[in-house]
């Protein structure tokens, strides 16, 4: 499509120019803006002039202000961002949400070498100029950020501290906005403006610049201190500000869209927007017509097919979900990468899986080596690299079949197991000698078994006579053992008779 001179394109990234436009998106802090502000607004207070108040205006003073912001947060809500006192005065954010038409379009003029923006941006060539104009069409405009500081003597003396930060315009046009604040206030001071501001500012600040169908991006500027400091331009530059408006646009009319109520136009029902499937067309069909249409054009047996696979890979995409390693059930983990199953109730940290190299499932070792096999798709794996084992070997060459933190825990675990026994066995030495000194008769002897001390017990009915038993069993270890011969007995009715031992003795 042409007209003159004119050319239109349509350009797509370059690998290299996303590698850029990444890089710049990550030089934005939200942080530093916000210090930035911060920083600002603190200058502007030391600049101002201070008036000296009565303990009682002052209290009229701070309860007005409490009363502004309260009503502020009731009729603007999540849009009102309450912020930390400044040295004990109130300050808080408001974001000014401005929608425009359908056909408000948007447009910079750029170097030919920042090419291959966005797919939506129009690129005009003309062979007069020295770049290319592009356009693009929004419903809704970044939000205009208004940021306030109250001084002690607002509303009855001093206005508020304030600045104003807005994307998609410069640094001039800001501080227009900032004088025309200013005009508002001295018309109406001593009373509380904030209300008035934002409502200048979301109805009238368009066409305060005759901005009624384009608005016309001024190029990337560097920050002028020497300007009004009140006037933050977020600007960074055409290649980042344009998908940036871009993505807002779209995250609000999918917003909007979600929230209101849509005729399908296969069916005629209406529903909200959350029951339709929006095609890159634009056509939309509620969620009934679309699976109806999928499975005649599939057939059942594929459409099950398509539909598992939809599911799988919105579940893949999810970033908090993760697999039971016990059950495989979904589950979502926490800030603390701690999840529980809802299935089996395992509870475990998400950070201890690793993926399977071919089918990608989790694999959640609890203890042992790196060598790990998937039971889904019997892969064999390292767990520490996540490389594949190479064919008919059972061990990485890069890496030890025991970690050493595995090794570590093991031998503490082995230690304590050692301490462990030599207490018991310390413990089994203290009792002897407490039984050899009150019954020298009656010594103990251990199971050759389990090494668990055990002594005959005489019968208290005939004190005078002693009848000891010769066979003993240790119940909680399940083990039976000749008393005289201190072995292990299989069948007392074998052990017993006339090659064998009597069933009784004296002690």
């Amino acid at each position: 499509m042409s007209n003159g001179n004119q050319q239109l394109y349509v350009i797509d990234k370059t690998e290299s120019e996303q590698e850029e436009e990444e890089e710049l998106r990550e030089g934005e802090n939200p942080k530093d803006e916000v210090d930035d502000i911060r920083n600002r607004l603190e200058d502007i207070k030391l600049a101002s002039q201070e008036h000296k108040l009565s303990e009682e205006q002052l209290k009229v003073n701070d309860r007005l202000q409490e009363e502004e912001i309260l009503a502020m947060e009731a009729i603007y809500g999540e849009n009102v961002i309450v912020l930390d006192r400044e040295d004990g005065l109130r300050s808080f954010q408001i974001n000014i949400h401005i929608e425009v038409s359908d056909k408000f379009v948007m447009s910079t003029t750029m170097d030919v070498k920042f090419g291959g923006i966005c797919s939506e941006a129009m690129a005009i060539a003309d062979d007069n100029s020295n770049g290319f104009l592009y356009s693009f069409k929004v419903q809704y405009l970044p939000p205009i950020v208004l940021t306030c500081l109250l001084p002690k003597a607002y509303p009855s003396h001093s206005a508020p501290f304030f600045t104003i930060s807005v994307q998609w315009l410069d640094t001039m046009r800001i501080s227009s906005l900032c004088q025309m604040l200013d005009t508002i206030w001295m018309g109406q001071s001593g009373k509380e403006i904030v209300y008035q501001w934002v409502d200048w500012l979301h109805n009238s600040s368009l066409s305060y610049f005759n901005f009624d169908n384009e608005i016309q991006l001024a190029s990337f500027e560097k920050p002028d201190n020497a300007r009004d400091r009140r006037a933050i331009s977020t600007s960074v530059s055409p290649e980042v500000d344009i998908p940036s408006i871009l993505k807002y646009n779209d995250d609000k009319c999918d917003e909007k869209f979600c929230q209101n109520l849509h005729e399908c136009s296969i069916c005629l029902s209406e529903y909200a927007g959350t029951k339709f499937v929006r095609l890159p067309c634009k056509h939309f069909f509620c969620h009934n017509c679309m699976q109806t249409y999928s499975t005649i054009l599939l057939g059942v047996e594929k459409f099950e097919q398509w539909k598992s696979l939809l599911f799988h890979k919105t579940l893949d995409s999810m970033s908090d979900l993760v697999y039971c390693p016990r059950c495989e059930m979904a589950c979502f983990e926490d800030e603390y990468h701690f999840a529980q199953c809802p299935k089996c109730l395992f509870t475990f940290c998400s950070l201890s899986q690793c993926p399977n190299p071919q089918c990608l499932v989790a694999i959640f070792r609890t203890e042992g080596c790196n060598h790990m096999s998937c039971s889904k798709c019997g892969l064999e794996f390292c767990y520490k690299c996540g490389k594949a084992y190479d064919k008919g070997k059972r061990h990485c060459n890069n890496c030890s079949f025991f970690s050493h933190e595995i090794i570590r825990v093991e031998r503490e675990a082995m230690m304590k197991q050692r301490h462990a026994a030599e207490w018991h066995l310390e413990r089994q030495r203290q009792i002897l000698n407490q039984i050899r000194a009150q019954n020298p008769a009656n010594l103990p002897h251990s199971c050759p078994m389990c090494c668990h001390i055990e002594y005959k017990e005489s019968n208290k009915r005939y004190s005078n006579i002693i009848i000891l038993l010769q066979m003993k069993q240790v119940e909680n270890n399940n083990c039976i053992f000749c008393w005289f011969f201190r072995k292990i007995v299989g069948r007392s009715s074998q052990h017993y008779g006339p090659k064998g031992c009597k069933q009784h003795s004296a002690g």
